[in-house]
Order: structure tokens, then sequence, then C-alpha cells
């Protein structure tokens, strides 16, 4: 593989859930950094990429909260009490020394202002789709909204489960094709960035409706709407305002969702990559970590 895509982000929140505890002497938590460090370089060592990028959440997409200002509002202020304040602070602390661990690694690091990591890696992989280079890219998440891009030739891993995401599975799992996928999260929302669902449309109803005809764009999915009667029909119609602005708020495979700056930025991000810097082992010391030259031995060859 050619191009190894790692979401920053959603690697360290893995990494705090297997490792919470893990501390230094004086209490400092460095579970999230070794966790981390570790898992890229079993990912290295497993795909033998000749690029690792990993990719970093800087905010929520300001595109986003313009069409939909309740965007991801379910998450504000989650931490209330002041020990959930305080583990947040900790998180926050050792993603920015994950960060710094990755400066002295020869990889890409790829965050933008007011930008999350998921338009980022759907950005660059807009530009492979374009460049009829897709099936170079391996992408490390077990978020589905990157199912969009399998049509396409990219492949998708899911490091948790360790198992590649492909059509098979997509249609083992939910019922549809890949290529459908987009359609089907517009009609059900998604929870956890508080985007509601269409009225009546559970899982079973989605699929049956998606399955019905085949869809092509909003214009064909509200077509393939004729065919169902009764109620459904109604609330369909009456909630299709509803669908299009989830379908825009899911869509990953518009290229100009983000504007001409911020590509530019992530194409300058892209351009640069750090080089193999032994003060590593400097951080190592400093947070108790027994790793020497062979642990990094993986890195000092990309």
């Amino acid at each position: 593989m050619d191009f190894l895509l790692i979401d920053g982000n959603n690697l360290a929140a893995r990494a705090n859930f297997a490792e919470p505890n893990l501390k230094k002497e004086d209490g400092t938590p460095t579970g999230v950094t070794y966790i981390s460090i570790k898992s890229i370089r079993s990912l290295i060592e497993k795909f033998k990429p000749k690029k690792t990028i990993v990719i970093f959440d800087r905010g929520w997409s300001k595109w986003r909260l313009e069409l939909y200002p309740e965007y991801k509002a379910n998450r504000k202020d989650i931490h209330k009490t002041p020990e959930e304040v305080a583990a947040k602070e900790r998180y926050i602390n050792q993603i920015k020394r994950f960060e710094e661990y990755l400066s002295y690694l020869p990889v890409s690091v790829v965050s933008v202002k007011k930008t999350e990591a998921d338009d980022i890696i759907a950005n660059i992989l807009n530009q492979a789709i374009a460049k009829n280079i897709a099936n170079k890219f391996l992408l490390v998440s077990n978020d589905s909204d990157f199912y969009q891009f399998i049509p396409f030739g990219v492949n998708i891993y899911d490091g948790i489960k360790n198992i590649f995401i492909d059509e098979k599975h997509i249609k083992e799992k939910l019922e549809i094709d890949s290529k459908n996928y987009i359609f089907y999260k517009s009609l059900l929302g998604d929870k956890s960035d508080n985007i509601d669902a269409v009225k009546g449309f559970g899982k079973k109803a989605a699929v049956t409706l998606i399955n019905s005809e085949p869809v092509t764009g909003l214009s064909g999915l509200k077509e393939v709407a004729k065919t169902i009667k009764g109620k459904k029909y109604k609330d369909l119609v009456e909630g299709f305002d509803k669908i299009e602005r989830n379908f825009k708020l899911i869509d990953l495979l518009n290229p100009d969702n983000l504007s001409e700056e911020i590509q530019s930025k992530i194409k300058e991000m892209l351009s640069t990559k750090n080089v193999f810097n032994k003060n590593i082992f400097n951080l190592c010391e400093e947070d108790e970590m027994r790793w020497d030259a062979e642990f990094f031995k993986s890195f000092d060859k990309l």
C-alpha cells in the first residue's frame, strides 16, 4: 500500500479506552501516547506504506455549522463536574503529547483550524479518486461514513476489529450496497452528531426503500419514494427537506465542501514530511517509556 491514512483523534480515543490508567510515577497519564504510537508502528509494519499521514480535528467544520447550527450540539458541555472537566483536560494534554511525538517521526501530520479530520481525509481521497489512484490508499477507521469511498476503490481497515471493510462486509452488516450508504444515512440521521432521522424511518424501512429500485441522486430517491404506499410515503415527502440537509451534512464525496484556502493548507501540509529526530528519545525518557532505536526502526524506513 502506497499511502496510509490515520485519523489521529479516532486512534487517540481508542487508546484512551484501551489504557486509561497508564501513567508516570508522578501520576501524569501516558496511555494515549503509548498505545497510539505502538498502534501506528504496528500498522506501518503490517502494511509497509511509502507514506503515512496522520490527520487531526481542529474543531467542527465551519461549513457544517453554517448549514445546521445544531450540528453536534449534543456534545457541548457534557463534561460538567470538576472530575469530568479535569479528565477532559488530561485527555487533551495527552493528544498534544501524542502530536509532539509525531513531530519527531517521518510522517505527515495534517490539521486545519475549524476543520474536522473527516473532511480532510475526504479531501485527500477525492483528490486520489480524481487522479485514478484511490486503490493506493488505505484508510484506517471504524467510521461508517467513509463507506462512501468503497465504490471508488479506497481500501478501509477497521483497526479495532482488525478486518478490511469491503462491499461484502457492508452488504452483510447493513443489507445495502456501499453506493447507497449516503441515502441510507440521510434517512436514519446520526445521533452521535445530533442529526435526526426522518419520521417513520428505521433501519428496516430505509433498507426496503433503498433496495426497492436503483437510486441515483436525491432526485432519484424522491422518485423511488413514489413506489411507497400509505403513511411512509407521506412521512418521506414531508421530511424531504431534512433528507436533503442530512445528505449535505454526511456527503464526503463533494470536493467543494472545503474552501480553496483550506484545501491549499491541506496540500501544503501533505507535501511536508517530518524526518526521524533522535530528540524523540528525550520524550521517551520524560514519559518513562523504555523505547529505544529498535522500537522506532519501522518508522525510520519511511
